[in-house]
C-alpha cells in the first residue's frame, strides 16, 4: 500500500514554526469551506507539519492513492545499470556493468535500449552527467579513470593522477568544468571539457567523499561518507566541511533542491543543508509490506517543486520511490519487482527524465539468475483527493484557529478528523 504518514499534535508548547509564504490565503473569521472545494493531501499534510513538528501525539495514515502511477520497466539481461541521467538528445543515458565488460548505455522515453563497450573491461563506471560540450562525462570507479561519449557512442578516457582513487560522483561545475568524487582519496577533482585534471584533498582524512552537485550559490556540494561531513568546494578550490549531528549516517547522493537548499541522502533518512551551514534531518517513515524499519534512501533528484528518491528497504519483493516537500512531507510509492521470481531486488539511483517521468536504475532476481533494469515511473499527483478514492475532500477552519478534514464518498462524509488548531493568523496552506 502506498502511504503517507501525517503526524501532528494538540501539544503548543514550542511547536510552532514560522514558514510564512506568499501562497498562503487569508481565511477570514468566520467558518470557511475552502475555495475550489479542496486542497491536495500535500498541501494538508504541509500545513499539518507547520502546526506543530515536535512532541508527536497521534498519526494518521492515509493511502497516498491521491498520486496515480504508471510504472514500466526496462530488462537489460546482459548488464547492471548504476548511474542514471537525461542526456542533451533527449534519451536517458546510464551507466552498466555485464560479465568482464563494463558500458555506457542510452535508452529512449520510448524504451529502446543502446548499449556502447568501454575500451578498458571492468572499469566500474559509476556516476554519469551531461556536460557543457553536449557530451556525457563519468566515473571509472574501478580503473581511476574518467570517461567521455558523445552522443554518436565516441569514447575517450582520461586516467587519473591519483592511483586507486576510485572516482564516484561527478557533475557539471559552474565554471563549464566537470567536478567529481575520488571516494579511496580523500579528493575532489576537476576536469576541463580538454582533459585537463585538477585535485584538491580534504581537510579530514579519510573523508570518503561520494556524490557531488553544483550548489545555487556558485560552489561544489558534496558528501562525505567517512567522516559524517557535507563538504562544500569553491571553483578555486577552498573546501568547508559541515558536520552532521547523527552520528555513522553515511551521507551519499545530493542534489540542489528547488527551495535553494541541497538535499542528501544518509542512513534512513533524507538531509537538507541551506547554503550557510544549517542542516535538518527527515526520518523516513516505515512502509515496507515486510520489514518495520524505515528504508534505507539511494539516489536524489529535485522534480516538480519536490526531492524525489530511492529506498532500498531490504524488503525481498519491493523497495521504494518516495518524494518529500521541502517542508519535509513524504508520500511512498512501493516499486514491487513483478519480474521477481528468486534472489530478490535491489535499486539504485534516480533522474528526472525529459518525458517529466522519474528514470531509476536497479536489479532483479530472475528464474535464470539475475537481470538489471531500467524503469520509468511517471507519478500525477492528484490536488483534489485527500485519501485517494476519487471523491473531492473538504477541510475547514473555525474562528479560533480549530481545523478538520472531511473524507467524503459524493455527498456523504465517510469520515472525519480534527487535526488542532493553529493561530488565527495561519491558514491552511494551500
Amino acid at each position: 500500500m502506498n502511504t503517507v504518514f501525517l503526524a501532528w499534535t494538540t501539544r503548543r508548547s514550542h511547536c510552532w514554526r514560522s514558514r510564512i509564504a506568499a501562497e498562503r490565503e487569508l481565511l477570514g473569521h468566520d467558518w470557511n469551506l475552502l475555495s475550489g472545494i479542496t486542497r491536495s493531501l500535500a498541501a494538508l499534510a504541509q500545513y499539518i507539519r507547520l502546526v506543530c513538528a515536535a512532541a508527536v501525539s497521534t498519526a494518521l495514515m492515509w493511502q497516498a492513492g491521491a498520486a496515480a502511477q504508471t510504472r514500466t520497466a526496462f530488462v537489460l539481461p546482459n548488464s547492471y545499470p548504476v548511474g542514471i541521467t537525461a542526456g542533451p538528445d533527449g534519451a536517458l543515458w546510464f551507466t552498466g556493468n555485464g560479465a568482464n565488460s563494463s558500458k555506457i548505455g542510452r535508452i529512449t522515453t520510448a524504451g529502446v535500449i543502446t548499449e556502447f563497450l568501454l575500451p578498458t573491461a571492468n572499469s566500474g563506471p559509476n556516476s554519469i552527467t551531461t556536460a557543457p560540450d553536449g557530451a556525457l562525462w563519468f566515473t571509472e570507479s574501478g580503473t581511476s579513470k574518467i570517461g567521455r561519449i558523445t552522443t554518436a557512442g565516441v569514447i575517450t578516457e582520461f586516467l587519473l593522477p591519483t592511483t586507486d582513487s576510485h572516482p564516484n560522483g561527478i557533475t557539471t561545475g559552474p565554471d563549464g568544468a566537470l567536478w567529481f568524487t575520488e571516494f579511496n582519496a580523500s579528493k575532489i577533482g576537476r576536469i576541463t571539457t580538454a582533459g585537463a585534471i585538477t585535485e584538491f584533498s580534504t581537510p579530514t582524512i579519510a573523508s570518503n567523499p561520494n556524490g557531488i552537485t553544483t550548489g545555487p550559490d556558485g560552489a561544489l556540494w558534496f558528501t562525505e561518507s567517512g567522516t559524517n561531513k557535507i563538504g562544500r568546494i569553491t571553483t578555486t578550490g577552498v573546501i568547508t566541511e559541515f558536520p552532521l549531528s547523527t552520528a555513522n549516517s553515511f551521507p551519499g547522493s545530493i542534489t540542489a533542491g528547488p527551495d535553494g537548499a541541497l538535499w542528501f541522502t544518509d542512513i534512513h533518512k533524507i538531509g537538507r543543508i541551506t547554503t550557510a551551514g544549517v542542516i535538518t534531518e527527515f526520518l523516513l517513515p516505515a512502509s515496507s509490506p515486510c520489514v518495520p524499519t524505515p528504508g534505507q534512501p539511494v539516489g536524489i533528484a529535485a522534480r516538480g517543486g519536490a526531492l524525489w528518491f530511492t529506498a532500498y528497504t531490504g524488503c525481498v519483493t519491493s523497495n521504494e520511490v518516495g518524494r518529500i516537500t521541502t517542508t519535509g512531507i513524504f508520500t511512498l510509492f512501493q516499486i514491487g519487482m513483478e519480474t521477481t521470481s528468486l534472489g530478490g531486488s535491489d535499486i539504485g539511483p534516480i533522474a528526472a527524465g525529459p518525458d517529466g517521468a522519474l528514470w531509476f536504475t536497479g536489479t532483479v532476481g530472475t528464474l535464470e539468475g539475475s537481470a538489471g533494469v531500467i524503469e520509468r515511473l511517471a507519478v500525477t499527483i492528484n490536488t483534489h483527493d485527500f485519501n485517494g478514492d476519487g471523491f473531492s475532500d473538504i477541510a475547514w477552519r473555525d474562528t479560533s484557529g480549530n481545523t478538520a478534514v472531511w473524507l467524503m464518498d459524493g455527498a456523504q462524509v465517510i469520515q472525519s478528523a480534527n487535526i488542532g488548531a493553529a493561530p488565527t493568523e495561519w491558514t491552511i496552506v494551500r
